[in-house]
């Protein structure tokens, strides 16, 4: 008999067990029509969101709560004013991420990480045209040569810089508070690993850490963590 090919849903699930470190949590769901079934408190909150952007933002925060201690559910109610980013509660990191009809959300309650940024993104959505606004040659190929061995396509390697590089971002923003473009900030490859330099000069190690980066790709997603 043969086996059931998993779900784009199964896949982006276990994809986030592989790469996530031991003392974090996920959850991943598809979008639901949310409209229907607001709180007051989410009603406040995407009283100006379209209808895709109001459905995006209750299930990220839906599986968020049910991440939380209990204790800690009714802190996730607000957000952040300048970058839309969830308020996490005291002692609690955590990163959301959107595709299209697709939702996770990662959180660490333990204290050990100063930050976390996860990215999903679809291949297909990441197009070569928009090479120029994403990324140089330079870090496509050193992407195509750190992907190389499992054979996969420049349209990976470019969605992959794509993702990393908004992980990166929805890591360093609640150390820094500072905005980055994607020409901002610079995919390296060394030793086998993914690092990151950012051509603002005030955003350094000292500030940062020294952030981790993986990567996952799956039949149709990439997906992405920077701690």
């Amino acid at each position: 008999m043969s086996q059931k090919k998993p779900t784009a849903l199964e896949e982006i699930s276990l994809g986030w067990q592989k790469i996530l470190p031991e003392d974090v949590r996920s959850k991943t769901a598809r979008v639901q029509d949310c409209s229907n079934d607001l709180t007051e408190n989410e009603k406040r909150l995407t009283q100006d969101a379209s209808p895709r952007r109001l459905n995006e933002f209750v299930t990220a925060r839906r599986l968020a709560r049910d991440l939380l201690d209990p204790s800690e559910r009714n802190s996730l109610l607000e957000r952040d004013q300048k970058s839309g980013a969830p308020v996490w509660p005291s002692g609690v990191v955590g990163s959301i991420t959107h595709c299209k009809e697709l939702c996770s959300v990662a959180i660490s309650e333990n204290g050990t990480l100063n930050s976390l940024g996860i990215d999903l993104e679809k291949i297909e959505r990441v197009q070569f045209r928009f090479l120029s606004k994403i990324a140089s040659e330079h870090e496509v190929k050193e992407m195509e040569s750190y992907l190389s061995e499992n054979e996969f396509s420049t349209d990976v390697a470019l969605a992959a810089i794509f993702s990393a590089k908004e992980a990166f971002y929805k890591f360093q923003y609640p150390l820094t508070g500072a905005w980055l473009g994607f020409r901002d900030v610079e995919v390296q490859i060394s030793d086998g690993k993914i690092h990151f330099a950012p051509k603002d000069e005030t955003i350094t190690n000292e500030t940062l850490g020294t952030p981790q980066a993986i990567l996952h790709v799956t039949e149709s997603h990439v997906l992405s963590v920077v701690y």
